[in-house]
């Protein structure tokens, strides 16, 4: 009759066994659907999704470092399948900013506003001047242009079962956020009418929601 040592053993060893199986497992299906992101292109995009864009114009993208421990980065392209840039998203920020991207050889990123502040603030690195600022509230993410009140656009992100999430001025709709999981990849589209939104201001959006 085993022992209560020997019990004990036995059943941190399965424990042990069970954690690095669901581990291993795990990486392999992180390392499985990064690669389907990456295999993806804008033709499959307009191919799963044409129905739900608003124009001919779209920003997308792919989740890169799911298995690391620093963080993960959304790598963004556009319709014509060109690399605009990558968010980053790190674990533990090294830099003062939460998110970060380059854009047009210029650095921008997200910082809080204040220790206790309820609103993130988007500005180019070296420049003090805030470009936007946005607050997530319940199921809304508010962004408004500089330290103002003034309203850049409002997502209304969806339920689970959504196909998207709305982007609104006022009460007009300028935009949608598509969720791309049916190739098991959970990657965001953005699909805005033209004109409405630059495409800084898209990136914004797209970090806005991190």
């Amino acid at each position: 009759m085993p022992t209560a040592e020997q019990f004990l053993a036995a059943s941190l060893a399965l424990v042990a066994v069970v954690v690095v199986l669901m581990w291993y497992f795990g990486n392999r299906l992180a390392r499985k659907t990064e690669q389907q992101g990456q295999d993806c292109t804008a033709d499959d995009i307009r191919r799963l999704y044409g129905s739900l864009l608003i124009s001919s114009e779209f920003l997308w993208g792919v989740w890169l470092g799911r298995t690391r421990f620093d963080g993960m980065r959304l790598a963004v392209r556009n319709q014509r399948d060109e690399e605009i840039t990558t968010i980053h998203n790190p674990s533990l920020p090294t830099t003062s900013s939460m998110h970060y991207f380059d854009w047009q050889q210029a650095r921008y990123g997200a910082d809080a506003m204040s220790v206790f502040g309820d609103r993130t603030a988007y500005a180019k690195k070296g420049n003090t001047r805030v470009l936007y600022t946005s607050k997530k509230k319940w199921v809304k993410v508010f962004i408004w242009r500089e330290e103002t009140d003034v309203e850049l656009c409002t997502v209304h992100v969806g339920h689970v079962f959504s196909k998207y999430s709305r982007i609104t001025r006022g009460e007009v709709e300028i935009g949608r956020i598509i969720s791309q999981d049916q190739r098991d990849v959970f990657s965001p589209i953005l699909s805005v009418k033209p004109g409405a939104l630059s495409e800084l201001e898209q990136l914004i959006v797209l970090m806005a929601l991190l």
